[in-house]
């Protein structure tokens, strides 16, 4: 966003380049705002977008945004959810997402349709606002001329102009949203006409005109559905360039659900003081020579100073570590930008107020730096939050290790069981295969048809009670037997177990592509157990195929390897996905493939005990791919 702004304090005429005043302004919003094309290709993406997802804009710029963002979304696919926002203009909700680094936090989203001046639909906007601490963020906005309309459309709350006669002049898709009134019909009425107080509502906006500001001004919009909003106004006149009052530039914000809202901000020239005093959060601009260019209401809240006092004083001043300050300001010129420095103000009356300062230096178009432009976030709540956070987790760990004991007690009485009850099936499964071949030896003869085949119906289910049996007794061994580490040749130990699973014959119509597997230290056994599991599977499902392709390999991923089995099988839906691994689990019928639904049971309590992870992907009549994970470590290449 550089390349936009002109200094307040540049030689030509001592005006602010509104662009890069903005550009600054807009990187210090809290809320991450992200504008794209039909196709979702990324065009902006502002710097709490890099902070909230991990991304920075030079990484992400150009490509597509389901690269870098989760956008499904509770109310449906994000097909569904931008089909409602090509047909509404917008769409609101709150989802949770992934960060670069893997961390989940939840976000409330508003999408908004971009139109060109034709009202042909250009592109998205999506503007994510981190609600995980309840934090109010300021919404990312335009600031050049051709952005004022797109300013006003980027909040997700309702937002007004006013003449001097209480017409509107102009809204947001939010306050058409509100009222549930098209912005055509809302321009030239009379502002106080939509809430269900208008002669409070009107007095309201006189009110601005009288004194220049009001804030929190409580009001109650009325839907013309009849259903109602509550809301704080918060509003200030602007002026032309000659001080002359123009009208009234309102917002408001929700506080049915007690939603934190952003202050009102609009994109011209003659809105750049009052943009300074939307913020509720201290905002303030420094010259290259540390002292203090300007500053908004919230800063003369925070320090107990008045503007004019602290306009051309040292920043470094008002807080309890001067040095600290200084040096805060000095690396932002330095390094361009410095994010949640730690600093503590200091009100005149002596009370200490904990901030975290994000601060970048404000260019003009030749790209020479003019000054810093800072924001304090209060972090008292969050420290008193962070605290209680603290003592909940010693509980909660607490708790985890009570219950995480009575849980492996538990396991171990039910292994035990389950190893019990399995061998005592042995014997009467015994006796009813004995007799069931007594009888087809000895009276067989005498047995119509079907009793014959009743007869065979219990030699095999009794054959498949057996080997039921087996793999339950192999199950419940895993957590009883020792595990022995020692380095494992997983080459070798493949084309062993591949060898072993199938005949001369039966590898012609088999192409099996592996590549060169990574030594790993585990226990011999059971990993060999792994990949008789695994490529049984992908030898049983591609069966039925007139050549069978078997592809394993594996992949570094940080402090693990990653191998796969892949096959051109019969595959699976993946909407089942979550009964693969559990114990006599079957996704296919016994007619279509044999087996007893222990084997990827095995295979995942086995890569659990090891430390890893197990998974699977398929599609139907597709092939399937199972991964898992073993921890790399150093001795495994010694």
């Amino acid at each position: 966003m550089q390349g936009r702004v002109r200094n307040q304090n540049n030689r030509q005429g001592g005006r602010i380049d509104r662009l890069a005043y903005f550009s600054n302004l807009i990187d210090h919003i809290s809320d991450a705002l992200i504008t794209t094309g039909l196709q979702y290709d990324i065009l902006d993406w502002n710097r709490a977008a890099e902070e909230m997802f991990g991304w920075t804009a030079a990484e992400v710029t150009g490509h597509s945004l389901k690269e870098f963002v989760d956008i499904e979304y509770r109310d449906g696919s994000t097909e569904d959810v931008l089909q409602v926002v090509r047909k509404e203009g917008t769409w609101k909700g709150e989802v949770t997402q992934n960060r670069r680094d893997g961390t989940c936090f939840l976000v409330a989203v508003s999408i908004l349709l971009v139109k060109d001046s034709a009202s042909f639909p250009v592109g998205f906007v999506f503007i994510h606002r981190d609600i995980t601490d309840r934090r109010r963020a300021d919404e990312a906005l335009r600031a050049a001329s051709s952005y004022d309309r797109r300013l006003l459309e980027a909040s997700i709350d309702p937002l007004v102009t006013i003449g001097p006669d209480g017409k509107i002049t102009d809204v947001n898709l939010a306050t058409e949203t509100v009222t549930g009134v098209p912005r055509d019909r809302l321009i030239g009425t009379d502002f106080s006409d939509y809430f269900t107080e208008p002669e409070k509502a009107r007095q309201g906006y006189q009110q601005v005109f009288a004194h220049d500001v009001v804030r929190d001004y409580p009001l109650t919009i009325r839907h013309a559905s009849g259903r109602t909003t509550d809301v704080l106004y918060n509003a200030t006149v602007y002026k032309s360039e000659v001080g002359e009052v123009q009208g009234v530039f309102a917002a408001a914000r929700d506080i049915t659900e007690r939603r934190v809202a952003e202050e009102a901000l609009h994109a011209a020239s003659s809105y750049n003081r009052r943009l300074l005093e939307a913020s509720l959060d201290p905002l303030v601009t420094i010259g290259p020579d540390g002292k203090i260019t300007d500053v908004n209401l919230a800063t003369e809240l925070a320090t107990g100073v008045a503007r004019d006092r602290l306009i051309g004083t040292d920043f470094s001043d008002y807080f309890t570590e001067p040095k600290k300050a200084q040096l805060g300001y000095q690396q932002v010129f330095a390094r361009d930008v410095v994010r949640d420095y730690p600093l503590t103000i200091r009100h005149s009356s002596g009370k200490t107020t904990d901030v975290l300062y994000t601060a970048s230096v404000y260019k003009n178009e030749k790209g020479e730096s003019q000054g810093v432009f800072a924001a304090a976030r209060d972090i008292t709540e969050r420290k008193k939050a962070e605290e209680e956070i603290k003592k909940l987790n010693a509980e909660l760990e607490q708790r985890v290790v009570v219950r995480t004991a009575q849980l492996e007690a538990a396991n171990k009485e039910l292994e035990a069981f389950a190893y019990s009850v399995s061998h005592d099936l042995r014997a009467p499964l015994r006796a009813i295969s004995g007799y069931t071949s007594i009888l087809l030896e000895d009276y067989g003869p005498s047995f119509d048809k079907e009793g014959k085949r009743v007869a065979n119906v219990i030699s095999h289910e009794a054959l498949r009670m057996g080997e039921l049996i087996d793999d339950l007794l192999t199950f419940s061994r895993l957590s009883r037997t020792e595990k022995h580490d020692s380095k494992i040749d997983m080459q070798s130990m493949l084309q062993s177990v591949f060898d072993e699973l199938t005949t001369p014959e039966g590898r012609a119509r088999i192409d099996l592509q592996v590549e060169q597997l990574p030594a790993v230290v585990g226990d011999p056994g059971l990993i060999r157990q792994v990949w008789i599991n695994l490529l049984s599977n992908a030898l049983k499902f591609t069966s039925k195929k007139e050549r069978a392709v078997i592809d394993v390999g594996s992949r570094q991923d940080g402090n693990e390897i990653v191998f796969y089995v892949r096959d051109n099988g019969a595959g699976f839906d993946m909407q089942y996905a979550g009964k693969l691994f559990g114990v006599f689990q079957r996704l296919h019928n016994e007619s279509e493939f044999e087996g007893t639904g222990v084997g990827l049971a095995i295979v995942q309590r086995v890569i659990l005990r090891h430390g890893g992870r197990v998974w699977g992907e398929a599609q139907v009549d597709r092939g399937a791919a199972f991964y898992f994970t073993l921890p790399r470590k150093e001795e495994s290449y010694e």
